[in-house]
């Protein structure tokens, strides 16, 4: 045998510990790749929607509706409380929360629960960020609408959009379904908001 090089086996040897070496390296990477992104993309979402994915017994979400700024005697606001224990509907006269009507009835866990998901499959707590915050006195012929999400009365996050064409604010969600989810949420809701806006007339 020669010294200085390697036996048969001495190379075998070697290329099996380097080997080793490069598929551990592969799969630590990629365990740094995939949690890594997991984590981050976690860590950019919203307070929100972290609290709409993991809601808790303290947990409500909020549709509030302002009507078209008109003199104060034709004006009417509407707001839409959901949460575990009770579902409530508010209408208002004036600028100034003078309430005309309020209807509140009992809820369940389950059923607020599946209310819960069907508003995070529309996009309850999605955020346009291109958009503004800066709302007042905007869509003065039509709704400015509000979703909101609480924790034990406390709001988390609040987003707007309008029923004016182009002027759709910061909420990115999908406006049709999660009226009518609210709305679905009251018996004859749409018969009270009627009775609201024929009193304010």
């Amino acid at each position: 045998m020669r010294r200085g090089r390697p036996t048969r086996a001495g190379a075998v040897l070697l290329m099996i510990i380097a080997a080793i070496v490069l598929v551990g390296g592969l799969l630590w990477a990629g365990q740094a790749l995939f949690n890594g992104g997991s984590t981050s993309s976690q860590d950019t979402l919203s307070a929100g929607q972290k609290l709409l994915n993991t809601s808790t017994s303290a947990t409500s979400v909020r549709m509030s509706v302002r009507g078209p700024i008109v003199a104060k005697e034709n004006h009417y606001a509407i707001v839409i409380s959901i949460s575990q224990t009770e579902r409530t509907i508010t209408t208002f006269e004036g600028y100034d929360g003078q309430v005309l009507s309020t209807q509140t009835l009992g809820n369940t866990k389950a059923a607020f629960s599946d209310f819960l998901a069907a508003l995070n499959r529309a996009g309850y707590m999605t955020e346009n960020k291109a958009a503004g915050t800066e709302n007042q006195g905007i869509c003065a012929v039509g709704q400015l609408i509000f979703f909101e999400i609480l924790e034990s009365d406390k709001s988390v996050e609040k987003l707007w959009t309008t029923s004016c064409p182009k002027l759709n604010g910061n909420f990115g969600g999908l406006v049709i379904n999660v009226q009518n989810l609210f709305l679905s949420q009251i018996p004859n809701s749409r018969g009270i908001i009627d009775d609201a806006k024929n009193a304010v007339e």
